[in-house]
């Protein structure tokens, strides 16, 4: 029995599935967020998943700064 909780992981694999190939959030939301059967509060629900999920893995792509040890000057 497929529920509305199966059908909302299976979008959002495809949310991540989509960014992951750096697809932009316009496209997942044509392609995946707009055309789901969902009603609306679950709808904007998803989109706001991969704007999230979007944001998160725009955090981890980037470089991290080197960390070095204080120096003081005198």
């Amino acid at each position: 029995m497929v529920g509305p909780m199966t059908e909302v992981s299976t979008l959002q694999a495809r949310v991540r599935a989509a960014l992951d190939e750096h697809r932009s959030l316009l496209d997942v939301e044509r392609e995946v967020v707009e055309p789901a059967d969902l009603d609306a509060e679950r709808r904007d629900a998803l989109w706001l998943y991969a704007w999230c999920y979007r944001d998160r893995f725009k955090r981890q792509s980037r470089p991290r700064p080197v960390e070095r040890p204080l120096t003081f000057r005198r």
